[in-house]
Formats: structure tokens, C-alpha cells, sequence
């Protein structure tokens, strides 16, 4: 698909319909705030339209004035385009097709899209992005708060980060979207950008991950609204008989939004605690490595800590840990964020786990690791990821816990 979309002339989107059966012209655009001229006198009595005038103190964060081509001097005074802030997530990106997570790929590969959105169609293109009929010359992001949906791919020249930041980004948008078979479909309907995005990184694609930007990749976290989608790891039998299971270890397999933490700064300003050793990969179509897997581990070497669920807190090397505050870890402060991916997880009284420390943010000084299972009857070394954690402390706290820089265990997450 990603040659589909990417050779495509023209992919025209109708944004606005809310199923195949609704039409694109059956809108109510009463509530649709569209810009609209003020003129600012020169007479001192503030702004005014033909129709009304406008105080100032009522436009508060609602509506901006864009300043440039469209601001004109004559005798009345000056004249300002106003739109609404948000104009363009709320008549565009916020529409029913843009939460569909097979969408996603179709947006943003093809060359030029026009949306024909909330009361007027946008146009985004390699040229010209957020551009529309008010707009036509289009909104730059600094001038108005835009949703990086609208963002087109990085280019070549980019530095790495930027294109590991953009990455993260379409990985965060791709999974607030919805999908009717998650379990069958998670890996599938984001094939196109994976393989968008390698010829970017140069790196092995393994289930959602790039080889290259692990362990940083690995601390993922599962973002909780209100409204979310209930997280689930599902399993899926095909034709042949083959069962698909996305391994533990991938953003992939939790029916949610995800984040990538890490992934929000420069890869260079992490310093790697774990070593990646090696990987395996069985796919559902070996001429496809973008696409579904049967199974998929990975092998590394890591400072490792047994934890026991006690009381309501985890005890590591003795030492009872208080979650999400400041408490008093051998004769140190330290904060410990500790999150279940699935409530299915959720450790019981006397449960045993595995903290693995994986990577220390330069920028903020925390320790960012995976919460494990260890599975006995797929060997000794064989975990599942159950959560991840999240440790602001000094190197002291982090050494005297068994997860700083000294003997590291085999772990082979599955």
C-alpha cells in the first residue's frame, strides 16, 4: 500500500461524511466559526464589524488575528482576518474519518490531499500544508496552535532526532485511532508508514520497533483519558492454522494510545544501561516485514532487580517503595512511577516481577525500565512486559537497587 499511496496524484478525502452511506453535503455548519474581516479604527473606539462591534475582552483564547497578506490600511482603519484558533482541528482533524486508524497512512503518504471538510475544503501537500479557503496561502504553525496530524513527512536532510520525533508522533497518533480488529490489524494498517519511515531510519523493522533506536523505544506508556478504549492483548488465529500474537514488548500490542517518552528527545542525550544482543522474528509473510508477526523476541543484557508486590507497594532488595511521591530508599530520596499496561496485569499480594532498567534520561536524570513477568515454561530467561516504570533518583539510589551499572542478567522478552 505504501506505493499505492505514495505514487497516488491526487487522494481526495471526504472528511466530513460519517460513513460510506452519508453524503459530504448533509452538514450543519451553524456552529462553524468562520473568519471573518474586523476593521481597528484609527478613532480609538476599538474594533468593529459591519455587523457588530467586538470587545477585545471577549475574545480571550476563542479567536487570533493573523497578521500579514491580508492586513490592508485605508481611511476607516485596519483590517485583520480573524479566525478561530483551532479552526483547523475542529473542521478537519476532529471529523469521523480522521479516527480511523487505517486513514492515517492514506493521509499521509499520498503527495496532495484535499479534505473536504467542516464548511470548506483544506489542502495539504509537499509545497503547502493547513492551507484552506479562508486560508489559502495556508496557517503556519507558529502563528496558530495546529495539530501535528498536518504535518508532512521529515525530509532527508533532517537531523535523526527530528525524524525520531516526527516518528513518535505518528506512532501516538496512529494509535488514538480506532480499528475494528486490533488484534489482526494493529501491525497491518500502519505497514505503510513503517516502511515509509525505514528508508528514514535504516534500520531492521521488528513489530512496531526499529532496531536501531532500542531500548529507548521500549519504555512506552499507555495514555489514560476517560474516554479510552478498553487495552487488551488479543490473540488471532488464521486460515493456516497459525496464531498471532504480538509480543509483549510492542506498542503494538495494547488496544490504546501510546507514547513514547524517550522518543520525545534526542536519542543522544539517553545513555543505554541495557545492551541489545539479539532478536528473532517469525512473520506471517516473510516478503513482508512490515506487516504481521507469528512471534517476535528480544535478547538483551540488563541491570535487573526482583520485585515483590507487598502491601500495596513493590519491595526491591528489601526495600518497600512508595509509588508516585518522593519516599526514602536507603537512606536516599527517590520517586518511583510504576504502570500497569493492563488492568489484567495488576500485581496480587506476594506476586513476583522483574524491574529492568533500561535507559537514564540525560535531560531530567530519570531511570526508565520494563515491569516483567517471568514465564517458566518458556525457559529461564523468558519474560512478558506487564507495565514500565519510571525512577527519578541519584545514581546512589539507582546503584544501591541493584539497577545501575553492574552485573547484568540474560532477559529474552517474548
Amino acid at each position: 500500500m505504501q506505493q499505492v499511496y505514495t505514487n497516488c496524484i491526487l487522494n481526495i478525502s471526504l472528511a466530513n461524511a460519517e460513513s460510506p452511506t452519508k453524503g459530504y453535503l448533509e452538514q450543519d455548519t451553524n456552529e462553524i466559526f468562520f473568519p471573518f474581516v474586523v476593521t481597528i479604527p484609527d478613532n480609538g473606539f476599538g474594533p468593529r464589524t459591519s455587523r457588530s462591534p467586538i470587545n477585545p475582552r471577549h475574545w480571550g483564547n476563542r479567536i487570533r488575528g493573523k497578521l500579514g497578506e491580508e492586513v490592508h490600511d485605508d481611511k476607516k482603519g485596519r483590517r485583520f482576518l480573524v479566525i478561530e484558533e483551532n479552526f483547523v482541528d475542529r473542521n478537519l482533524v476532529s471529523l469521523p474519518i480522521n479516527g480511523r486508524a487505517w486513514v492515517l497512512q492514506e493521509r499521509f503518504l499520498s503527495p496532495r490531499v484535499l479534505s473536504l471538510g467542516h464548511g470548506q475544503a483544506f489542502w495539504n501537500c509537499r509545497e503547502l500544508s493547513n492551507a484552506f479557503e479562508s486560508f489559502p496561502s495556508s496557517l503556519r504553525e507558529g502563528d496558530f496552535h495546529l495539530s501535528s496530524r498536518e504535518r508532512f513527512w521529515p525530509q532527508s536532510g533532517q537531523k535523526l532526532h527530528e525524524q525520531e520525533f516526527f516518528w513518535n508522533g505518528m506512532i501516538q497518533q496512529y494509535t488514538s485511532r480506532r480499528l475494528t480488529f486490533p488484534a489482526k490489524d494493529r501491525l497491518v494498517a500502519f505497514s505503510a508508514m513503517a516502511q515509509r519511515m525505514a528508508a528514514f531510519i535504516n534500520s531492521e523493522y521488528i513489530a512496531g520497533h526499529f532496531w536501531k533506536q532500542l531500548p529507548q523505544s521500549l519504555p512506552w506508556q499507555v495514555i489514560i483519558h476517560p474516554e479510552s478504549r478498553p487495552r487488551r492483548r488479543d490473540r488471532y488465529l488464521l486460515e493456516d492454522g497459525r496464531q498471532i500474537k504480538t509480543p509483549s514488548w510492542s506498542w503494538a500490542s495494547i488496544d490504546g494510545e501510546i507514547q513514547m517518552p524517550l522518543m520525545s528527545v534526542a536519542l543522544y542525550s539517553t545513555e543505554s544501561i541495557a545492551n541489545m544482543v539479539d532478536f528473532t522474528l517469525d512473520l506471517v509473510n516473510d516478503a513482508n516485514p512490515y506487516g504481521q508477526v507469528v512471534s517476535a523476541s528480544l535478547i538483551l543484557q540488563a541491570c535487573c532487580a526482583e520485585a515483590q508486590w507487598t502491601g500495596g507497594v513493590p519491595v526491591l532488595s528489601g526495600q518497600p517503595i512508595k509509588l508516585h511521591d518522593y519516599t526514602s530508599c536507603n537512606g536516599y530520596n527517590v520517586s518511583f512511577w510504576w504502570i500497569i499496561d493492563d488492568p489484567i496485569d495488576e500485581l496480587q499480594e506476594g506476586d513476583r516481577c522483574e524491574v529492568i532498567a533500561l535507559c537514564r534520561a540525560e535531560s531530567n536524570q530519570n531511570l526508565y525500565g520494563l515491569i516483567a513477568r517471568r514465564l517458566p515454561d518458556r525457559g529461564p530467561d523468558s519474560y512478558a512486559r506487564i507495565g514500565h516504570f519510571c525512577m527519578k533518583g541519584s545514581i546512589e539510589v539507582c546503584r544501591s537497587l541493584g539497577l545501575w551499572h553492574g552485573e547484568k542478567k540474560k532477559i529474552t522478552l517474548v
